[in-house]
């Protein structure tokens, strides 16, 4: 049994695939705590706080794009999986 929900940092600035991937996380055999932000510098703060067990990542954010994005994330939370 899962002991705790498994913290989801959601980085989209789409709410409508927001909305979709809460859907699909929602309603299996896993607990998740979803926290959803729509820019990197606030995803940046928030793995900074060390409040996530794992990221799901858009590559193109409002504030920032491609493979930048990623070498960012990774710089502030590089045990996090993405």
């Amino acid at each position: 049994m899962q002991e705790r929900p498994v913290r989801v940092l959601l980085v989209e600035g789409e709410p409508g695939y927001a909305r979709l991937l809460r859907g699909m996380l929602q309603g299996g055999d896993y607990q998740f705590e979803i926290t959803h932000v729509e820019r990197l510098r606030a995803a940046l703060d928030h793995l900074a706080a060390g409040d996530s067990d794992v990221v799901l990542l858009n590559l193109a954010l409002p504030d920032a794009r491609g493979p930048e994005v990623l070498r960012r994330v990774r710089a502030v939370a590089p045990d996090v999986p993405v």
